[in-house]
């Protein structure tokens, strides 16, 4: 997701048990991160900068993504 498309990534919504792209979250939503949970409080743009997309055949106890 380079070139400002951050919009393109996914995260695993534990509020809707479900993969959401990033544009489709809510605020008071709660996403799953690498430390257990947090509440999305807020959205703003973010400058442009290099990412790489990396795809995980299974993470233990998230269901995959279709």
């Amino acid at each position: 997701a380079c070139g400002g498309k951050p919009l393109n990534r996914r995260y695993y919504s534990t509020t809707a048990q479900d993969w959401r792209l990033a544009g489709e979250l809510a605020l008071d939503e709660q996403v799953l991160t690498h430390t257990g949970s947090a509440t999305l409080t807020g959205k703003r743009p973010a400058p442009a900068q290099r990412v790489y997309n990396l795809e995980v055949q299974a993470v233990h106890g998230v269901p995959p993504k279709n």
